[in-house]
């Protein structure tokens, strides 16, 4: 396992090795992961809002 892997403190959500931040494999980890999770933001914000059109396109065709 990558040596950031095991020096990472998932209770307190960081890294335990303050050199490992130097490292770029650890760096290019980080942006990967960043950028994983503001697009994963965006698809989950662009599903909503097709479920509210379709909500909304449902109740506008359907009778009470």
């Amino acid at each position: 396992m990558l040596p950031y892997y095991d020096n990472y403190d998932m209770r307190q959500e960081k890294v335990t090795n303050p050199e490992l931040y130097n490292d770029p494999i650890f760096d290019s980890n980080l942006l990967r992961y960043r950028v994983n999770v503001q697009n994963r933001g965006r698809l989950i914000n662009d599903v909503l809002e097709r479920h509210r059109t379709l909500q909304r396109l449902i109740r506008e065709e359907l009778p009470d």
